[in-house]
């Protein structure tokens, strides 16, 4: 009984550890248009042009979160783009995460 419970509580370790990892340059990428869609459903105008998922800006403009949360979403995406191991990403990838990062930045103050 106790080596099942070992292995129930290792199996939560490896997956907690797993989601932990689990955010790439690209879902990070994904968080930031989010973002921006949010931002634009509150401020008409501030998306001047979208060419991704149309759910995407469907479910921004029907759900945007507040302005305090948005700026905390931007928060967290700048956080999660600057621990990512700068040195285990390829030079294109290093320049997304700058260029990234900046963005974010600005459009968490843009949100305040």
């Amino acid at each position: 009984m106790r080596f099942l419970a070992s292995l129930f509580v290792l199996f939560f370790v490896i997956c907690a550890s797993a989601a932990e990892q689990r955010t790439t340059l690209y879902e990070a990428a994904q968080d930031y248009v989010h973002l921006v869609l949010e931002i634009g459903a509150h401020e008409k105008g501030y998306v001047d042009a979208y060419f991704g998922p149309p759910e995407w800006r469907i479910e921004a403009e029907a759900h945007p979160r507040n302005i305090s949360e948005l700026k905390a979403e931007a928060d967290r995406i700048e956080s999660t783009l600057s621990a990512m191991d700068a040195s285990a990403q390829q030079p294109m990838e290093r320049r997304r995460n700058a260029w990234l990062k900046a963005s974010v930045r600005v459009h968490g103050l843009a949100s305040t």
